[in-house]
């Protein structure tokens, strides 16, 4: 008999244990206890601390401003020989010197190639030519600079004449957190 109720009392001793144990956390199914994704046990409130939850991140909001930065593109001509081009350069100078160096590699005269020099900022230029007759046009879109040169050109030359140079120097876009000194909203 005493065996009987040593048995008895290890088997209430180890379903209260199993009891305790489950009911100290609520864990998903599969879940094993102490996991991070167990949360506190629905028995909590009896004699135990809650737990203080987490604070949420706090959000914080800067200003975003757009800055373009302006790009230069140039077109250097020789009249007896090529063009020169340059396109999306930092700087006026820096675009002027790559065109003219550009129209003196392709076979161009320095000195020519100097004194029929074209920079833009921030736009597009294109080049007719028809009948030994040239026109260079730049303008903000593409394709406004290629209908007035062609116009301009055939009205010039007396005949047909074609685009044989066509590119744009668009600013280029970058964001920053810092208020730029010139900055101004867009309206």
């Amino acid at each position: 008999m005493l065996r009987w109720l040593s048995r008895a009392a290890f088997f209430v001793f180890i379903a209260s244990s199993c009891n305790v144990a489950l009911s100290q956390t609520a864990c998903p199914q599969g879940v094993p206890p102490g996991d991070p994704r167990c949360g506190p046990s629905p028995n909590w409130h009896q004699g135990q601390v809650a737990q203080e939850p987490e604070a949420a991140p706090r959000l914080i909001v800067r200003d975003r401003y757009q800055v373009l930065e302006d790009r230069w593109g140039a077109v250097s001509r020789d009249p007896q020989g090529p063009l020169g081009i340059a396109e999306a350069q930092a700087s006026r100078d820096e675009a002027m010197r790559v065109a003219v160096s550009d129209c003196v590699r392709r076979g161009g005269d320095l000195d020519r190639c100097r004194n029929n020099l074209t920079p833009f900022r921030n736009s597009c230029a294109a080049y007719a030519w028809g009948n030994g007759f040239g026109q260079l046009v730049v303008k903000p879109e593409a394709r406004d600079a290629h209908r007035i040169a062609l116009e301009l050109c055939v009205n010039a030359a007396g005949a047909a004449c074609e685009i044989v140079y066509s590119g744009c120097s668009h600013p280029k876009e970058s964001w920053t957190y810092e208020r730029p000194a010139n900055w101004k909203p867009a309206r």
